[in-house]
Parts: C-alpha cells; sequence; structure tokens
C-alpha cells in the first residue's frame, strides 16, 4: 500500500513538473524566435539603407503612397513598380533595382554646332562668335555655289573651278522580316485563349458552279485572348547571382529562404520559407531548430519566381500576436483602412500588393464547405471560380477590382472563433503598372 502511494506521489510530482515547465518551454521558445527574427529584420533593414532602398515606415497615404506624374518623371527605375498615390515622398525604393539614382538633365542644343563657328575668332572670349558678316549664299542649303565672276567675261581670265561631286543618293533600307511567332506544343485546349475561326465543314451535295472558294487560312494558335496560362508560362529558374543585396546574408544563413514578406506598422516583417517538406517548418525555426512558433511558409505547390498567380502563405496564430497572429485584426474594416498594402519580397525581385479580401473559413481538408486555397491556378475558369468564392464570403466590400491575370497572394492562420478548427484568410492581389489609389 505505501509503495502503491509513493508510486501515486511520484507520478503527481512528475505531471506537475511538466505542466509547470511547458509554460516556461513555450516561452522561451517564443523569445527565441521573437529574438531571431529581429535580427533579420535588422539584417534585412540594414542592407536596405546601404543600397538606398529603406522603405518608408508606412504604405499608408502618409508613407507608402506613389508620388505625383513629376516626382515620377525624375526617378530613375529599373523594376517597374506601381506607385501609390498621396505619398510624401517618391516609393522609388519598391521597385528599384540599383536606388534612387537622379537622371541627369540633357545637354544644351542651342549652341553652335557648325565647324566654321568653331573654328572663327571669339569675341569678348565667348566661343562661336565670328567677327564680320556673314556672306549669303543663294542656292540649296548646305551645298557650296560656285563663285560669280567680275571679270572681262573671258573663260581664260577665271579661275578654274572644280566640279562639285554629285552625293549618292542613300539606299532605301530594306523591311526587316518579322520572324514567326514560336507555337506553343498543342497539349491543352486553349480555345479559351486563342482567336479561332472553325471552318466550316462543307455538306454533301450536287457541285454547283461558280466562282472558286479561297481555303480559310489556319488560325494562328500563338495569338491569345487573354492572360497566359500558367502551365505555358517559361518557368524562371532562381538565379543566384541576381538575389536582392538586402536578402543575400539571410540566404546565405538557410537556402530555403524565398523571400520576405512585411506589413508595415504591424508586427508581420518576416522571412518565407519553403522546403519539400511542407510541414517541417510548422515546429522548426529558421536555423532549424524545434520552435513551436514555426515559420512562415509558402506552400510547396506556388513557385515564387514564375511566379504562380496565387502564391499561398501560411503562419501561426501566436497568443502574443507575432506570426500570423495579428491578421484577424482585418475582420475590421478599420484596420484595413490603415493596413491596405503589403510587401512580398521573392529573392529576385520586389513586390508590391493591395489586400481586397478577409474572412473567416473552416479547414477544407476535413470540411469541403472550406475555402480552397488553389495554390495552383492555371486557367480562367479556376481564377474565376476561386474569386466568386471569395467574394462570396469576404466579411467587407474594399471596391478593389481583381480578375484572372492578376498575381494574387494569400494569407492564412489558424482562427477558431467561427470553426472547430477553422482559418482567417487575407488576398490580396499586385498593383497593377500605374495604378493609383485614393
Amino acid at each position: 500500500m505505501r509503495i502503491a502511494r509513493a508510486l501515486l506521489v511520484i507520478i503527481a510530482v512528475v505531471c506537475l513538473g511538466v505542466a509547470l515547465s511547458y509554460p516556461l518551454r513555450y516561452r522561451e521558445a517564443q523569445e527565441k524566435n521573437d529574438s531571431d527574427m529581429e535580427e533579420l529584420a535588422r539584417m534585412r533593414q540594414q542592407a536596405r539603407q546601404s543600397q538606398s532602398l529603406d522603405l518608408p515606415d508606412s504604405f499608408t497615404e502618409q508613407g507608402r503612397s506613389g508620388a505625383e506624374s513629376e516626382a515620377d518623371a525624375g526617378q530613375g527605375t529599373e523594376g517597374g513598380r506601381e506607385s501609390v498615390p498621396g505619398a510624401e515622398s517618391t516609393p522609388a525604393n519598391v521597385g528599384d533595382e540599383g536606388g534612387d539614382e537622379p537622371v541627369g538633365s540633357p545637354a544644351d542644343t542651342g549652341a553652335a554646332s557648325s565647324s566654321g563657328a568653331a573654328e572663327g575668332n571669339a569675341s569678348d572670349g565667348e566661343p562661336g562668335q565670328v567677327e564680320g558678316p556673314a556672306e549669303a549664299v543663294d542656292g540649296p542649303e548646305g551645298v557650296p555655289q560656285r563663285p560669280t565672276g567680275t571679270g572681262s567675261g573671258n573663260s581664260a581670265d577665271a579661275p578654274e573651278v572644280p566640279a562639285l561631286p554629285t552625293p549618292e543618293p542613300t539606299p532605301t533600307p530594306k523591311p526587316t522580316p518579322t520572324p514567326e511567332p514560336t507555337r506553343q506544343p498543342n497539349y491543352w485546349d486553349l480555345s479559351n485563349y486563342l482567336d479561332v475561326t472553325p471552318t466550316p465543314t462543307p455538306k454533301p451535295g450536287k457541285a454547283v458552279e461558280g466562282p472558286t472558294v479561297e481555303p480559310t487560312p489556319t488560325p494562328d494558335r500563338s495569338i491569345r485572348k487573354g492572360p497566359l496560362p500558367y502551365a505555358l508560362k517559361d518557368k524562371v529558374a532562381l538565379d543566384k547571382s541576381a538575389i536582392l543585396p538586402e536578402l543575400k546574408d539571410i540566404y546565405a544563413l538557410n537556402n530555403d529562404l524565398v523571400g520576405w514578406i512585411n506589413i508595415p506598422d504591424t508586427v508581420v516583417d518576416y522571412p518565407v520559407v519553403q522546403a519539400e517538406d511542407g510541414e517541417y517548418y510548422l515546429t522548426h525555426d529558421f536555423y532549424g531548430e524545434e520552435n513551436i512558433n514555426g515559420q512562415i511558409i509558402l506552400d510547396v505547390l506556388c513557385d515564387p519566381y514564375t511566379p504562380s498567380y496565387n502564391l499561398v502563405v501560411s503562419g501561426h496564430h501566436m497568443k502574443n500576436g507575432t506570426m500570423f497572429g495579428s491578421l484577424p485584426e482585418y475582420r475590421n474594416k478599420s484596420h484595413w483602412e490603415k493596413h491596405r498594402f503589403l510587401e512580398f519580397d521573392t529573392l529576385m525581385e520586389r513586390k508590391l500588393y493591395v489586400i481586397f479580401a478577409c474572412f473567416y473559413s473552416a479547414d477544407y481538408d476535413e470540411d469541403e464547405t472550406g475555402f480552397r486555397y488553389n495554390a495552383i491556378i492555371d486557367y480562367k475558369i479556376d481564377a474565376d471560380r476561386w474569386l466568386a468564392e471569395i467574394e462570396a464570403n469576404q466579411l467587407y466590400d474594399t471596391g478593389i477590382e481583381r480578375e484572372f491575370g492578376d498575381e494574387f497572394i494569400t494569407l492564412t492562420t489558424c482562427d477558431r472563433a467561427r470553426h472547430r478548427n477553422g482559418r482567417f484568410v487575407v488576398v490580396g492581389r499586385k498593383i497593377r503598372e500605374g495604378e493609383k489609389f485614393e
């Protein structure tokens, strides 16, 4: 009996120790992960500043918005970035590969350019001013004329004037033939994307005399009606020599890095990783050590460099609001109005997105009524169904247009507010060229 009591006491002590140690280990893991993320963010920000690529503090109208056209014209850009209106400064830091670089004003074209003016005597130290009146020359402009003789008219008394060379006519350049467009292999049914006029099948019957009918030309299957299906895109591989300068050192620490996500004025400022094992970073930190905080993960089916039409990014909903724990704040439209924009930089390209929808959902793997993330969107029919599902579930209307051909990003985290194993989803699309927001 005493032995049984002793065993019960030992078991109780062990259970109590485990129960007390869990919060301590949880807090220790959280503090370590937060410290690691802050250090990586500091490394990235320092690299941006050294390259004059540091972002303003906000994507809002007071900070992140794009400048007016006059300011845009004075900045040298290479990345084809899209600007957001209302900014106090030009967001050249978003899309420039080489930082801000002032464009030099063109040289003055009003100066004298003829060799005669350059060789003349300068007056008052100003080049190009020739003393004496200019001699009037009759005849076609630019062609020297024979001088008029003032002697007796005898040809012997007049100096010999060499015959002027007859200018050879400038040959007309031959037009460069337009190369034939490369045709894609017919592996898919592309009838929704091609201008194809079907050739009518002739009906059998008695031949009728009349004019010869020209055959219908074969349609050019390279002419498409809309965006190119993802399956036919030329895939882009990672070029390590083209990694953004602010991500080079971070990539050297972990080659699973595929980008960086940032929602200004929020805690979301993290590296994004992608591994062959899609669940590895659910329980491991950036350095591969076990950590319940995990990392921000890009779905294994997504291609960040081509890119996919939809990038699905997930992260844990931590109680202290870190990782993706702050995403459910988008349930309030006032929060969206202050944090409409997000940046997702791949290793080779900086991109700016505008958030257009958010909603609660069940986990589709457990409940087929849940939202289907559609990490793979190949065709317009896929995109239309996906966008219709978002519109049916969104908590409020943002007025942001979206359509197939846009590049989307879907952020998701766990949330049990409405479903036992629920999710909270935030969806954005890449800002279009020249697009501005009020």
